[in-house]
């Protein structure tokens, strides 16, 4: 989720800095173009197919833009994408593969189950609290008559 978002900040902040004005009129664009905010959000998500749940919130957005110099913005970086792309299509796929085979190993150790704590010993040690400690043969026991 962290990758995509900053992906998608990486778009933002990339089309902000190509939209600025080299030299005159920065400042009424920059306003202009924190306005228009939604509108830069619908036209990344028609380019690149990005979910709108990946964006981040527009109002804060706005908030955080209102205080940066766009002119001092990089302009996007299309290999360092290429490869926030392969690490999102391969090398997270292959860590979720992972994840399945590393629960059945855990599993078939029994390293599955939570072990010590408050509950060493709960199965032998003989108290009112013991396991199924007032059932059956036991209830009943240390009552007074």
């Amino acid at each position: 989720k962290r990758a995509r978002l900053a992906k998608v900040h990486a778009y933002i902040i990339s089309s902000l800095k190509k939209d600025m004005p080299s030299v005159f009129g920065k400042e009424g664009k920059k306003k202009e173009l924190i306005k228009n905010l939604d509108q830069l959000y619908a036209q990344l998500q028609r380019e690149h197919q990005i979910s709108p749940g990946d964006f981040p919130d527009i109002q804060k957005m706005q908030e955080q833009l209102s205080n940066q110099d766009f002119t001092k913005f990089h302009p996007l970086d299309r290999r360092l994408l290429e490869r926030v792309d392969k690490m999102l299509a391969e090398d997270i796929a292959k860590l979720m593969a992972m994840i399945p085979l590393d629960e059945e190993v855990r599993r078939q150790n029994d390293d599955d189950k939570i072990k010590g704590g408050a509950f060493d010993q709960v199965m032998e040690t003989k108290t009112p609290f013991m396991y199924k400690g007032g059932e059956g043969i036991n209830a009943g026991v240390g009552e007074v008559e």
